[in-house]
């Protein structure tokens, strides 16, 4: 499909969760029982997604360098494992400890633990040190000091290119969607609508009803400040004769976010090539002209595992001319060039 359905698909779940909720009566019987546990099963099924998608998305955006080695590409797999680079392959919290799980299946409890350690880290970059993220001078571009093409990306980590307050305002958002998932008592709500335990235990109506207050406050927080990897097409671009571009891209619902050209920030295709989805940076980390930091989707298929990396160019040097034996990744020899 040309959008994602996860932010739909949840907001629909939260609606028909909500009024089975509801229509239960003051006494449930037990087929009133299991129609809630239904639609709660399959709303905390959207919870574990979007909590994982706010977790591995802002600190894949933060931690990496998007210049060298991502290219403003977006990758799953690669966000999944830069949290373990930056909030740590396992955190202790009361005595137990949570595993990051890198292929993605984290549980409920791993993630609100690693979602309380993102809003912790985030909140210590406003004030932390940049000068060992320094970029080394041979990492350079050749136009950075260009003085009419500035080039912003001075530090392996982006947060360090970003100034306090912006890192602050960045913090904030993190910090609402914390506070409403604490306050939403997911693990016990989700606890209590276990088949396995006694009605008794059943959370009661209006605890269900505010939890699913504070998860909607949640969807609509990360959907409007793209909090969350949602994808965006381009719909309209504008050109004008001396070579300055607006973009205009459009997410699921329609609405829009533009940015200017040129830019250091991203390589837009050429404009007749609308074939590609961008994902939003939450907020505006460089503040400068025309620096809106939009990266490229790359979805995750067994055709794009096999093309990793290509191409790759046979190594010189070979006794015969019986074909390469050998491939590594690399650029061209200078001066010479391959074909498929």
């Amino acid at each position: 499909s040309r959008y994602g359905k996860e932010l739909t698909l949840a907001k629909q779940r939260l609606q028909e969760f909500r009024a089975t909720v509801i229509k239960m009566p003051t006494h449930p019987s037990e087929e009133d029982y299991a129609a809630v546990r239904s639609a709660g099963v399959n709303v905390f099924v959207s919870v574990e997604e979007l909590l994982e998608d706010i977790i591995t998305f802002n600190t894949w955006v933060l931690f990496s360098d998007h210049f060298l080695d991502t290219q403003f590409g977006f990758k799953r797999e690669e966000a999944l494992k830069s949290v373990t680079q930056a909030l740590g392959a396992s955190i202790k919290e009361a005595d137990k400890e949570f595993t990051w799980d890198e292929s993605g299946a984290n549980t409920l409890g791993t993630q609100l633990v690693y979602l309380t350690t993102l809003r912790d880290w985030l909140g210590n970059l406003i004030t932390a040190d940049r000068s060992d993220l320094e970029r080394p001078p041979g990492d350079y571009p050749h136009y950075h000091n260009d003085p009419f093409a500035d080039f912003p990306f001075k530090h392996s980590q982006l947060w360090a290119d970003a100034a306090p307050e912006t890192l602050a305002e960045y913090s904030g958002l993190i910090n609402m969607v914390h506070q409403q998932a604490t306050q939403a008592d997911l693990a016990n709500i989700r606890n209590g609508l276990d088949h396995k335990r006694d009605n008794k235990q059943f959370p009661a109506a209006d605890r269900m009803l505010a939890c699913i207050s504070r998860l909607e406050q949640i969807v609509d927080i990360v959907d409007h400040r793209n909090l969350v990897p949602k994808l965006h097409w381009r719909s309209r671009t504008q050109e004008d004769l001396y070579g300055n571009s607006t973009y205009w891209f459009e997410d699921y619902k329609g609405a829009t976010i533009s940015t200017g050209g040129p830019t250091p920030v991203i390589a837009i295709k050429d404009q007749n090539d609308d074939g590609v989805a961008y994902i939003a940076a939450p907020v505006d980390l460089i503040t400068a002209p025309n620096t809106q930091i939009l990266f490229s989707s790359i979805p995750s298929s067994e055709y794009s595992r096999y093309w990793n990396d290509y191409p790759m160019y046979p190594k010189r040097g070979l006794p015969d001319d019986s074909g390469p034996s050998e491939f590594e990744k690399s650029s061209p020899p200078q001066g010479e060039s391959f074909q498929a």
